[in-house]
């Protein structure tokens, strides 16, 4: 699992593990529950698949590594895209290369956590939106070319979840409360369940998607914004 040391990737992992998975967790940083892999060198990435596969190879890939930086387009600056496209693009194309030999061996799953901004325009988020829509696109050609070999991917689209990422955004509660209710300056309708998705409601979609219960589901995106997405 990539990114696993933050908000989504870290409950990530605590699901798993609590459901019985073996999960090796990737950050950009080592520490106690992910070992350090930097997802924009694929060599970095080979490294890591490389031990891995000693340790009997890889059944189920999660990608969550991401990055935001928010700006209108006609304003982005050229090092802000350039540092959305190298984790969030090119950081899941590398993860879906180097760990493709054990997924088809091991008719593995994958699951690519991007964005609803990927499918719906979204104020200062269309350079983040079109890597999560990239990164969809990679996702679902993937498990398409190695269908035969039994490999599933699957995309979760998340909205406003309770991370230190989305709290970054918010100057103050009347924030959070325009995320609630909608913002028409923004051209969002709000969200209709009334909550703030948590990052445990991200982690439980993608455990059922990589589990048997899923097995005949595949090349599918998932929404998970309380109905945001309408």
């Amino acid at each position: 699992m990539t990114g696993a040391a933050g908000g989504i990737g870290a409950a990530c992992v605590s699901t798993l593990n609590d459901r019985g998975w073996t999960v090796i967790g990737l950050d950009v940083d080592d520490s106690d529950t992910s070992w350090a892999c930097d997802v924009t060198s694929l060599t970095d990435v080979e490294r890591v698949a490389a031990r891995v596969a000693d340790l009997g190879g890889c059944s189920a890939l999660v990608n969550v590594a991401g990055v935001l930086r928010p700006s209108r387009v006609a304003d982005i600056s050229a090092g802000d895209i350039r540092a959305m496209l190298d984790v969030n693009v090119l950081g899941v194309l590398h993860a879906l290369q180097g760990f493709a030999e054990q997924l088809v061996d091991n008719r593995g799953a994958v699951v690519t956590v991007a964005s609803n901004a990927a499918g719906t325009p979204r104020m200062s988020l269309g350079a983040y939106g079109a890597t999560k829509a990239a990164a969809a696109m990679l996702t679902h050609s993937f498990a398409l070319e190695n269908a035969a070999s039994g490999v599933r991917g699957n995309v979760v689209q998340p909205g406003s979840t309770r991370t230190p990422m989305l709290e970054s955004l918010w100057s103050s509660p009347a924030d959070e409360q325009a995320t609630l209710r909608g913002d028409l300056a923004a051209h969002r309708l709000g969200i209709p369940l009334g909550r703030i998705a948590e990052p445990t409601d991200i982690a439980a979609t993608v455990a059922f998607l990589i589990s048997d219960d899923a097995r005949h589901i595949t090349l599918q995106e998932l929404y998970v914004d309380g109905g945001a997405t309408l």
